[in-house]
């Protein structure tokens, strides 16, 4: 469900020291993005990695 536009949107640190609760990837979002751009899933973890 959407919120409402007229709802004051949280800053950016309002969201790093409360991270999202529905954000079920956690801690494996960036190599997901990683995967999206398209870099082979081995090769993102990799680079994560080092």
């Amino acid at each position: 469900m959407q919120r409402p536009l007229t709802a004051a949107q949280p800053t950016v640190l309002d969201l790093l020291r409360r991270p999202d609760p529905e954000d079920w990837l956690g801690p494996l979002r960036p190599w997901v993005n990683l995967c999206q751009r398209g870099i082979d899933p081995q090769e993102a973890w990799r680079q994560l990695r080092h």
